[in-house]
């Protein structure tokens, strides 16, 4: 009980919710791209189509885009369908945007027929609820409007849409692509309607930005890395339609103000770009934690203690939501800021990313032993795995006291030991501490002090050798 009211200052919890329906529909835009990311990342969704409308390329060229993007990433289940042609002219950036492959993993597709678009919205609407489908649509209306002209009931399906477009709603890149299809669903329908815009021209895509996402480990991140490798050279980052699939995720980061002529039609006010990037970078995190008491959990830095509050921003931005998560919670339950403790953390999870499983899905032998101050890093390792002696699938070699564990996983084994001269930094750093001030709490204090610095500076995927068995 005093663990849990000790877990429960650190966290806000959200009340259980299943996942919400949502349609995507893109014109194959290389920000379309970087928003499909972002949206097939988002765990609160349940993606169950993407449809192609006519824009950046033709209908059927991004659907064979789609779907090497989604075997990159083995998902399936969900609808892709092809839309009209309706441009008379192709757009200018069009064999620029075509000249950019999707291919992140140079997928072969071989089944290349295509249901029609208004097939699948209407599969989808008329298995769906009434107010229950999200409607992210990074291109023109086209899709929607024709479908409404077949089916008017899909209208009562649709629970909002979010639009990228000028603030000016009849203007527009998107605007300009339909114009018929974009008024009959601004005049002639009550659904919600959101329109997002990089208000003020905001540039995500720095060299801070690009080194934090090189320091991610998770096919979403390395398919991004890929992608902006490959616009490098032409200098191309438009930051556009991500920050419609960055809204569905983070609502709370953007305000809007209704739309004097439509009721239905609700304009981006401001946009708190800080909170956006935080968003876009924890999305690509690989997330294993699945928490059992809560149905999600929601980091307030306000509850930090001010001397570790930007530190702990910093581990969230550059190591991700699991290392803050299992960090937090080995250090309260281990009773003290120490840098051996995170060293399993990270450990543990880079074991999780290197065999590709999830927390309790592997064993571990700790080489660790049971003396401290090297046993703690076998807290960190139960934390970040989920592998307890009551499961009978943690077990410490006490014949050895060496910084390193076997993790096994089906038939995959790997080994994972701490490079020697990160070790060496870390001792050193120990013994000076002892020899100045003993066990003093002035000891502690300082040793908190060196473990949350390193936490920050030390990267889980640059300070392990890895021998695989």
């Amino acid at each position: 009980m005093r663990y849990l009211i000790l877990i429960l200052f650190f966290f806000k919890t959200l009340y259980p919710q299943s996942k919400a329906k949502l349609i995507i529909d893109t014109d194959g835009g290389l920000d379309d791209y970087r928003a499909l990311i972002i949206a097939l990342k988002a765990d609160q969704y349940q993606i169950k189509a993407i449809v192609c409308s006519d824009g950046t390329l033709f209908p059927f060229k991004t659907a064979i885009r789609v779907k090497q993007l989604l075997l990159s990433f083995n998902i399936k289940n969900v609808f892709i369908g092809v839309g009209r042609k309706t441009l008379r002219n192709k757009p200018l950036w069009r064999n620029f945007a075509e000249s950019i492959s999707w291919n992140y993993k140079n997928v072969t597709v071989t089944d290349s027929v295509f249901p029609n678009a208004v097939q699948v919205l209407n599969k989808i609407f008329d298995e769906s609820e009434n107010n229950s489908v999200t409607y992210l649509c990074l291109g023109s209306l086209n899709n929607l409007y024709e479908t409404f002209q077949i089916n008017p009931s899909a209208v009562n399906k649709i629970k909002k849409i979010v639009w990228y477009n000028s603030t000016d709603i009849i203007s527009g890149t998107n605007y300009n692509f339909e114009k018929l299809s974009a008024d009959y669903v601004i005049k002639n329908t009550s659904i919600p309607l959101y329109i997002i815009y990089n208000i003020n021209n905001y540039e995500i895509y720095d060299e801070t930005f690009y080194k934090y996402i090189k320091n991610i480990c998770s096919e979403y991140s390395k398919a991004l890395e890929w992608h902006i490798n490959n616009l490098l050279p032409k200098q191309h980052f438009i930051f556009a339609d991500e920050l419609a699939a960055l809204y569905i995720i983070n609502q709370h980061a953007f305000t809007f103000e209704k739309h004097k002529n439509y009721n239905n039609v609700y304009i981006v006010k401001s946009i708190n770009y800080e909170d956006v990037r935080m968003t876009y970078l924890k999305n690509l995190h690989n997330t294993y934690f699945v928490p059992v008491l809560f149905s999600s959990l929601y980091k307030d830095t306000v509850l930090y203690k001010p001397e570790y509050r930007s530190q702990l921003v910093k581990i969230m931005q550059k190591h991700g939501e699991d290392e803050l998560i299992y960090g937090i919670l080995t250090t309260e339950l281990h009773g003290h800021l120490g840098i051996y403790s995170i060293i399993g953390v990270k450990m543990g999870i880079y074991a999780l990313e290197l065999l590709g499983c999830k927390r309790f899905q592997l064993s571990v032998i700790s080489m660790c032993g049971k003396n401290q101050p090297l046993s703690c890093i076998n807290d960190g390792l139960m934390i970040a795995t989920g592998a307890l002696p009551s499961y009978n699938n943690f077990q410490i070699d006490t014949m050895k006291s060496i910084p390193s564990a076997i993790f096994t996983y089906n038939n995959k084994k790997v080994k994972i030991k701490l490079k020697e001269d990160i070790y060496e930094i870390i001792k050193k750093e120990i013994n000076i501490l002892y020899n100045n001030f003993g066990y003093s709490n002035k000891y502690w204090e300082e040793l908190a002090k060196f473990s949350i610095e390193q936490w920050v500076n030390f990267n889980r995927n640059e300070i392990f050798e890895v021998e695989y068995f």
